[in-house]
């Protein structure tokens, strides 16, 4: 989707506290699960991808309301994907998130105990719907962009909703004036920010990992 979200809710009542406790056992369900599928080899690669993700992660924006934030780094995760499969990418997540809010943001234990979750639930739902169109999901043919198309609305609808649920919860508010509010104004930005993931995603696997530092500066603007 181009920008992925982080909530950063105040402290939340009896409906607030079984979504966040459901949603971070899923959440860990998830990261388990991909750790266990974690294909060996690839630490060169998750720690270029995990670097990428810090720096596209180091300016994030707030949002008019609720107390979330956006950043650009899902074109990052939707290229690692593409390359390496939804296990890698959700760890790649998990890895980046500890380091960017709990090292160098250092945020409440709270929020970062709901992040690294919502993170591996977006990066994880949409990795696996890519991989679920099978042999459509290779890059060798320009059909890669349909199932790439289907993993960047399930990673902006899965993102935007479930941050939206947790402020609506905290606040109550009705979930979908949250969402439009604060979500609904970038759904268009799929379409621009998908071909940039496609484009980290070929050069990277036809020219090599120095060609990912070109897209450092266009992500840190964007």
């Amino acid at each position: 989707t181009g920008r992925k979200l982080r909530v950063d809710t105040n402290k939340g009542r009896a409906g607030y506290r079984v979504y966040y406790a459901a949603y971070v056992l899923a959440g860990v369900a998830v990261l388990l699960y991909c750790i266990n599928s974690l294909p060996g080899g690839l630490w060169r690669d998750i720690s270029l991808f995990v670097t990428l993700i810090i720096i596209a992660d180091f300016v994030q924006i707030p949002l008019p309301r609720g107390g979330s934030s956006i950043s650009t780094s899902s074109a990052i995760d939707l290229a690692g994907i593409i390359l390496f499969g939804p296990a890698v990418m959700v760890v790649v997540e998990t890895i980046s998130t500890l380091i960017t809010e709990g090292l160098l943001q250092r945020r409440p234990l709270r929020k970062l105990v709901f992040n690294i979750p919502l993170l591996a639930v977006t990066v994880g739902s949409s990795g696996y719907v890519y991989r679920a169109f099978g042999d459509m999901g290779s890059p060798d043919s320009p059909m890669f962009l349909i199932p790439l198309l289907a993993a960047g609305v399930v990673y902006y609808m899965v993102n935007t909703w479930s941050i939206s649920l947790v402020i609506a919860l905290d606040s109550h508010r009705n979930p979908f004036y949250v969402w439009m509010q604060n979500y609904m104004w970038y759904f268009f930005h799929i379409f621009a920010f998908l071909p940039i993931g496609a484009v980290i995603a070929l050069l990277y696997a036809n020219t090599g990992m120095w060609t990912t530092a070109l897209f450092i500066i266009p992500l840190f603007l964007a």
